[in-house]
């Protein structure tokens, strides 16, 4: 059997994943997930994406591995081997097992004093800043950077102090891990080395070094066309990694060993939900609701709220409680909100806490501004000041309700859609600063608002002269989620038809009779990509897009005025009863 990277790693998840490989057939995703990880946090959302779409989407990596060539060039010196130069990665295989194993190399490239193999993810530094270690107050890095390379501080700094070292050792497990953020990554060019050296490409004369080039997260574009030095930073940063995968070859050797058995076995029983299912990701397991049909009933454990999924198996798997109407009392009892989504469940109640509705809605002043943004996270930033993945800003939707209960969808809403690829900041300050008029007082309201509030900062940023504008529509945000969650023990809100989660996918249902249902486009990681699209959409069919856009995006606007109004209802309802 031939076992590309990507294989491998889903052979490895589980004794499984192979027998379902045979029966229901290898479901390789082309999709980059590290891209996808910065569009959308809702993983049913990818299967709305056309072909169009995942092709610019796998197109943005191979823009970042250009990039990674032309810096590997300028930095380390000879030729590469990449996507420019040969057409595509450079290919090598091994066989081990009786099987060949085969890796493609992004970026080979051979110098007068070695050779240096290059594995580009369409990540950020962002989680490999988190690994460090702290010792009397004081954060220490795992990796120093010195002249554009990241490499490990015991390379730099051998002669660590005992303490210091023991606190570093134990930041360090996490490179082995290949699950972990950084970890994973590891881990693949881990697998590359192991392939590369038992190839027939492999020169053991030569020095090799292995490196990591990811996006750096402190990289600022200073709006040229090409990616230059700015401020002592580069849009990609190199990440020496040749001794933590010398380390990790013995442990790819055995899980090669490891995934030989699982062919042989060919083992068909049902597998306990684990970590490596990876269940909610881009990454998660193709046949997850396989070993775990309950997940694709209603109410089942896995629908608890605060739980994880260890939680889960030790419900559904190992006490054979897979729907929570199944929960006995002490099970229930471990958490208050168990016991009220079991209540909602086997009792149907519906639960209301009046005194936080009223305090929410209280503290809210009209005019109230519905207010949802829709933006794409390019890898390579595209405009002056921004960095890699920052979120652009390309669509506005604002309903404006004057009066409690007072909006019309159609005469009571403005938006903004950017009809192209230029840079549409101005325009977007423009547009809020002439539509949201807070000088009387008012509320911004939105749904989760981390996202609103730090788009608007990075506006602020951008755009300096409206910084005190754009602070005072920043301050004056409001979530409407916190009506319906709050932040105590229990929520504001609640009924069975939730399912444990409070994205407006799932409370706009539960409460209303609004619907997302037979939308051209109908999420938010369909609207990104489509933006991302505009240059490939047929002239003949551009407008309808557009519109398509503008209705699902004012639809979003709408859905929070007809939640406000529930939430204003319900108080009313239980006045009288």
């Amino acid at each position: 059997m031939r076992i590309s990277k990507t294989r491998f790693l889903d052979l490895l998840r589980c004794p499984r994943f192979y027998d379902y490989t045979q029966s229901v057939g290898d479901t390789i995703d082309p999709l980059d997930q590290d891209i996808l990880e910065h569009l959308t946090g809702d993983a049913e959302d990818l299967e709305t994406l056309t072909k169009a779409q995942e092709a610019v989407l796998n197109g943005l990596h191979e823009r970042v591995e250009r990039e990674a060539s032309t810096w590997v060039r300028q930095r380390l010196g000879g030729h590469t081997i990449d996507l420019d130069t040969s057409g595509g990665q450079h290919h090598v295989e091994r066989s081990v097992h009786g099987h060949v194993w085969t890796a493609e190399l992004d970026i080979l490239n051979p110098t007068d004093t070695g050779v240096h193999v290059i594995e580009v993810k369409a990540s950020t530094t962002s989680e490999l800043s988190k690994l460090d270690f702290k010792l009397n107050g004081v954060y220490h890095p795992v990796f120093v950077k010195n002249n554009h390379v990241h490499k490990l501080v015991e390379e730099t700094a051998p002669y660590l102090e005992t303490a210091l070292q023991e606190k570093y050792l134990k930041a360090r497990k996490n490179l082995f891990d290949r699950l972990h953020k950084v970890g994973r990554h590891v881990y693949d060019l881990a697998f590359q080395r192991f392939v590369y050296e038992g190839s027939i490409d492999y020169d053991s004369a030569k020095a090799h070094t292995y490196y990591l080039a990811l996006l750096n997260k402190d990289y600022h574009h200073d709006g040229q066309e090409t990616y230059d030095v700015v401020n002592g930073e580069h849009v990609i940063s190199l990440i020496d990694l040749t001794t933590i995968t010398e380390e990790l070859q013995s442990v790819v050797a055995e899980d090669v060993r490891q995934v030989v058995d699982y062919i042989d076995q060919h083992d068909n029983r049902y597998q306990n939900l684990i970590k490596a299912c990876q269940k909610g990701t881009p990454r998660a397991c193709p046949y997850l609701t396989q070993c775990n049909p309950y997940l694709k009933v209603d109410y089942n454990v896995d629908e608890l709220m605060g739980s994880s999924y260890k939680d889960t198996a030790r419900f559904a798997h190992q006490e054979s409680k897979p729907m929570i109407a199944d929960l006995d009392e002490a099970d229930r009892s471990k958490k208050p909100k168990w016991r009220m989504q079991y209540d909602a469940i086997v009792h149907d109640t519906i639960h209301v806490d009046q005194a936080s509705l009223k305090a929410f809605l209280s503290h809210l002043e009209y005019p109230v501004y519905h207010l949802d943004f829709e933006s794409f996270a390019a890898p390579l930033p595209r405009f002056k000041g921004e960095k890699p993945y920052q979120q652009h800003v390309f669509q506005v939707s604002l309903h404006i309700e004057r009066e409690a209960g007072m909006c019309d969808n159609t005469l009571d809403h403005v938006e903004f859609l950017a009809e192209d690829h230029r840079d549409c900041r101005h325009d977007v300050v423009a547009f809020l600063l002439e539509h949201i008029d807070l000088s009387a007082g008012g509320t911004v309201l939105v749904w989760h608002k981390t996202f609103e509030r730090e788009r608007l900062k990075e506006l602020a940023l951008a755009i300096p002269k409206y910084a005190s504008e754009l602070q005072h529509i920043r301050d004056a945000v409001v979530d409407l989620k916190d009506g319906f969650l709050g932040k105590g023990a229990l929520p504001i809100l609640y009924k069975k038809a939730l399912h444990g989660k409070y994205s407006i996918k799932f409370v706009l249902p539960a409460y209303t009779s609004i619907t997302y249902e037979g939308m051209a486009i109908n999420n938010g990681l369909l609207a990104a990509t489509t933006y991302a699209t505009y240059p490939v959409i047929d002239p003949a069919h551009f407008d309808h897009v557009l519109d398509a856009m503008r209705t699902y995006c004012k639809q979003d606007t709408w859905a929070m005025v007809t939640l406000l109004d529930v939430c204003r209802n319900l108080i009313e309802q239980n006045s009288t009863d």
